[in-house]
């Protein structure tokens, strides 16, 4: 029932439907004040953390190239892959971490077996990666030249330096090595015997390809996969036909795995043939010119690396933006309580406020109940 209240002129009359009290009503709006001033601080003491988003995880497998041979560790292209992508999502609060698991050598039946094998650390880096670029592909073929290459060179495929005697022979022959290698590489080249081993080669690496692709598919569901087409060392030189023509085959074998999904391919090979700057991409020297200064390491220079990971970055960004932009959607959470070792900074500020705010509440209140209590004993 409606309490009832005092006009200016003296009567008492009834409230219509509503309470009233002039005299508390200071008090009351104290009492509304303090205790909103009151939720305030308490919501004050959880508010709505920005948590930092999980990194987006590169990491790179495979053999030398992957690896980085003959660079620092944060020239190679999967340590640049990761720095791009780092600067692209900075913005967003995203880190990018990166992991090198690139073996000297490794051919691609021997990262199968590493991966087969727990104690290697290649399954942990391959399912612990969103982001995971392979470099294979060259040590097969390598393994197919190796015996036929050094023949041709005119030296022991025995030999502990087989390098350093062809090297040798052509300090003491000079144009005349030089004649007889070319010949001898035409020959092998038009050789049946020799390109059935460079099929049957390509056949081998195909195989394994889908058997990695299979493996890791079902180990690292959510992960995207990027093959790297295996660069011509010896753009530029009077080999690179030569060189195109061993690995067409291998490269057709890693291009045909693309399926624009989860699987991309880095064309690095069409990149090197493509390539107008002044660098170096490679450490091969062919020079006719300088002989002696011939080297045969077909590996990347940091320019060539350079170049690497534009080519890895252009395969899978559209990928990796839709990656970032889920872990971005993420990074709201509700924080939780203080630790258990006592309050935070901001509580030890916010703590005394809110008891001052509950003060005053409790006085408010009890002005009013004060005020009531007058009211009805008139």
């Amino acid at each position: 029932m409606p309490l009832p209240f005092r006009r200016p002129g003296g009567k008492i009359r009834k409230a219509a439907g509503r309470k009233a009290f002039p005299a508390a009503g200071n008090a009351g709006r104290i009492g509304k004040t303090a205790l909103s001033l009151c939720l305030s601080l308490s919501l004050a003491l959880f508010p709505g953390n920005v948590v930092a988003a999980a990194p987006l995880r590169v990491a790179v497998l495979g053999d030398s190239i992957a690896r980085g041979y003959g660079c620092a560790p944060e020239e190679a292209y999967g340590s640049l892959l990761a720095d791009r992508l780092r600067e692209r999502y900075a913005g967003k609060g995203i880190d990018v971490s990166f992991q090198n698991g690139g073996v000297d050598g490794q051919t691609s039946g021997e990262l199968l077996e590493s991966l087969e094998n727990p104690e290697t650390g290649a399954l942990q880096t391959a399912v612990g990666a969103d982001i995971l670029a392979v470099s294979i592909g060259g040590n097969d073929l390598l393994h197919c030249l190796d015996g036929r290459l050094w023949e041709a060179a005119g030296v022991s495929p025995d030999s502990a330096s087989p390098g350093s005697d062809f090297l040798a022979r052509l300090k003491e022959e000079g144009g005349q090595a030089l004649t007889g290698l070319l010949s001898a590489l035409v020959r092998a080249a038009t050789d049946g015997e020799f390109t059935a081993a460079l099929a049957e080669a390509a056949a081998g690496l195909d195989a394994n390809v889908d058997r990695l692709l299979d493996f890791l598919a079902g180990r690292n569901p959510d992960g995207i996969f990027i093959l790297t087409t295996i660069p011509n060392p010896a753009v530029g030189t009077w080999m690179e036909n030569a060189a195109d023509l061993l690995l067409e085959k291998f490269n057709g074998v890693l291009r045909s795995k693309a399926d624009g999904e989860r699987v991309f391919v880095a064309d690095c090979a069409a990149a090197f043939a493509s390539y107008e700057g002044e660098e170096a991409l490679s450490f091969t020297c062919l020079d006719w010119t300088r002989p002696t200064a011939w080297s045969a390491d077909p590996h990347p220079t940091p320019a060539g690396h350079r170049l690497m990971a534009e080519r890895h970055l252009l395969a899978v960004q559209e990928t990796a933006d839709a990656l970032a932009a889920a872990r971005a959607e993420t990074r709201t959470a509700p924080s939780a309580p203080p630790a258990v070792g006592g309050p935070s900074a901001s509580a030890r500020i916010v703590l005394p406020l809110a008891a001052a705010g509950i003060f005053l509440g409790a006085c408010a209140f009890f002005l009013v109940r004060r005020k009531r209590r007058k009211k009805r004993g008139r």
